[in-house]
This record gives structure tokens, sequence and C-alpha cells, in this order.
């Protein structure tokens, strides 16, 4: 499931991804999913856990949120190319993930 507080933006992008995809509010979101991926804005965080708070408890929530101001220097310490790391939001460069 998709979801935005603005679903009808999404179905477009829905009906590219096959007939299981479906799209719906935050909360709908939040109640369907055992796994739930959160990628908003990191300073928006405490108005999600307003909104959705009580229906992800007992679940696993995978938030992609970076305190990182914009433009801000990378404070990553570089790894192991051996070992990859998933960055969903770039604002480290390359050498630190």
């Amino acid at each position: 499931m998709l979801s935005s507080r603005h679903p009808d933006a999404l179905r477009p992008l829905a009906q590219t991804l096959g007939p299981l995809a479906s799209v719906g509010t935050p909360a709908q979101a939040a109640a369907y999913g055992e796994v739930v991926l959160v990628s908003v804005p990191y300073e928006a965080l405490p108005e999600v856990g307003k909104e959705v708070g009580t229906a992800l408890q007992g679940k696993v929530v995978l938030e992609t949120g970076n305190p990182f101001p914009p433009g801000a220097r990378c404070r990553c310490r570089p790894r192991s190319r051996a070992a990859p790391a998933l960055r969903p939001r770039r604002r480290c460069p390359e050498r630190c993930w």
C-alpha cells in the first residue's frame, strides 16, 4: 500500500506497480501493514507520531528521516565497501556509504 495525505495523487504510480498495489491515507497504511516504511521529512516525524503512532504499536517501522539540515557537512564515518549500506536519503556523500 502506498500512502499520502493526498492518496489520489498516488493512483497513477500504484497502477504501474500492478493489481496488488493500492493507495490510502497514512492512517489506512498504518492499519494495513505489519511492516511500515515511514519516509517523510525528519521535521514531520512528531506529527506522524501524533497521527498514526497508536496504529504503529507492535509493528516493524522503518524510518528514513535524516536529522542533517540541508547543506550540512557529512559527519558520517566511511564504511567498508565489503559491507553494503542502504542510505535512502543521500545527504551524505557516496564515500560515506
